[in-house]
C-alpha cells in the first residue's frame, strides 16, 4: 500500500446483482485516497430482483474477495439495492425531533408497501423557512436490510453503516464539482437500471427499472440459442446493432446477430430516462436538466452512449470514480465503471465524519 492508516478510513462493500465490489477509502475532503479497490463476479442467479437467494455463497465469495485484497475488516460500510428503497420528500411543520419522527411515520404509512413497524427509515432536513421544513426520507424494509447484513454476519464482520446508493453517487459527483446544477445519473446495472435526478442538495427523483444488462444477454440467448456465457461474449463483441432501416446492410455484412433486438431494449430504457427528465421539467416550471452522467458495467455496451445522445439530445458523460482522488498504483483502472458506488460510499463517510 502507498498510504498510511489515517483515522478517517473506511472499508466499503457493494453487493451487486452480478458482482461484489470493495474499496478502502480514507483521507479528508481535500484529499480523498482510494487505498484499494477490487471486485469479484457472482454466479448467475445468486441475487435476483435485488434479493439474495443464497447467503452462504455470497459470504464465500466476499471472503475470497477480502482475502485477495489482504483485508480483515471488523466493520464495513455497505448499501442495499435502490429497488428496495422508498425515497420521499415531505413538507412538514417545524417540530422537535421526537414529534417529527412520529409525524413522518404517519406520512410513510401511506406510501410504504409494508407496515412502518417493519421498516427502518432515516431523514435529512434539506430546506427550512419560517414556518416549515422540507424533509428527505429514505426507508427500507427490515427483511431486506437483514438479508444484506447476513453475509457479513456469517464472516464475523459488522455492517456498521448502511448508506444508500443515490447518496453515494451524489457524494461522488459533488466531490467532483458536477452537481451545482440539476443532473441525471443513470447506473446501468446487470439486473436493472437506476435513474437519479438530483443536485448536490436534493434528490428530486429516484427510479429503478427492471430492465438491465441481463435483458440484453437473455435476448441473445433466446434469438441465437446460446448459453449464458456465449451470449455474454456475443453482447460485448457486437454491442448494439442498428436496425436495418436505420443502417441498411450491404451484401458483405455478416448476418450474425440479426435476430437480436438490443437496440429496442436500449430504447426502452432511454425512453424512461427521457420521461423522467420531462417529468422534472414539468414539475419545475420548465427548468431543464442539461447533463446525464452514466455508470455501471452495462454502460460500456458498444453503441449505448451514442444512442442516448441520439434519443435525448444530451451527451452522456461517463463517471470516473477516480477523478480528483489519489489511488493506489495496483488498482485496475480498466474496470473503473464497477467502482462508482463504493468510492461514493467512501467519500460520503469521509465527508460525514469530517463535518
Amino acid at each position: 500500500m502507498m498510504f498510511g492508516f489515517g483515522s478517517n478510513k473506511h472499508t466499503v462493500i457493494d453487493i451487486g446483482s452480478c458482482a461484489i465490489k470493495a474499496a478502502v477509502v480514507s483521507g479528508s475532503f481535500s484529499n480523498i485516497q482510494v487505498e484499494a479497490a477490487n471486485f469479484r463476479k457472482l454466479p448467475p442467479g445468486i441475487i435476483k430482483e435485488g434479493k439474495i437467494n443464497d447467503n452462504s455463497i455470497v459470504a464465500t465469495e466476499l471472503k475470497e474477495l477480502l482475502n485477495e485484497m489482504n483485508l480483515k475488516p471488523k466493520k464495513v460500510v455497505t448499501t442495499i439495492p435502490t429497488a428496495h428503497l422508498i425515497t420521499r420528500n415531505f413538507e412538514m411543520p417545524k417540530l422537535d425531533e421526537k414529534e417529527l419522527i412520529e409525524a413522518l411515520k404517519w406520512e410513510l404509512d401511506d406510501v410504504l408497501p409494508t407496515s412502518v413497524e417493519e421498516t427502518t427509515f432515516d431523514y435529512m432536513i434539506t430546506a427550512e423557512n419560517e414556518d416549515s421544513i422540507n424533509v428527505l426520507v429514505i426507508a427500507a424494509n427490515d427483511e431486506i436490510i437483514r438479508q444484506y447484513k447476513a453475509p457479513f454476519k456469517e464472516l464475523g464482520i459488522k455492517a456498521d453503516v448502511i448508506n444508500i446508493q443515490p447518496m453515494a453517487m451524489i457524494s461522488l459527483l459533488d466531490y467532483q464539482g458536477k452537481l451545482d446544477e440539476p443532473a441525471a445519473i443513470v447506473d446501468f446495472g446487470h439486473q436493472g437500471t437506476r435513474i437519479i435526478l438530483c443536485n448536490k442538495e436534493h434528490i428530486f427523483l429516484t427510479r429503478t427499472l427492471d430492465t438491465g444488462g441481463y435483458d440484453f444477454t437473455k435476448n441473445i440467448m433466446d434469438s441465437q440459442q446460446y448459453d449464458y456465457q456465449e451470449a455474454e461474449e456475443h453482447k460485448w463483441n457486437n454491442g448494439i446493432i442498428k436496425s436495418p432501416e436505420d443502417q441498411p446492410m450491404d451484401e458483405d455484412v455478416s448476418l450474425l446477430g440479426v435476430g437480436d433486438d438490443l437496440e429496442g431494449i436500449a430504447k426502452e430504457i432511454i425512453d424512461e430516462i427521457s420521461r423522467s427528465i420531462e417529468f422534472y421539467s414539468i414539475k419545475n416550471r420548465g427548468e431543464n436538466i442539461e447533463n446525464i452522467y452514466i455508470t455501471g458495467g452495462s454502460s460500456l455496451l458498444d453503441g449505448l452512449d451514442e444512442l442516448i445522445e441520439e434519443e435525448t439530445g444530451l451527451k452522456g458523460e461517463r463517471i470516473d470514480p477516480f477523478l480528483n482522488v489519489t489511488i493506489d498504483s495496483m488498482i485496475e483502472k480498466n474496470n473503473k465503471e464497477f467502482y462508482s458506488i463504493v468510492v461514493g460510499l467512501g467519500i460520503s463517510e469521509v465527508m460525514h465524519n469530517e463535518s
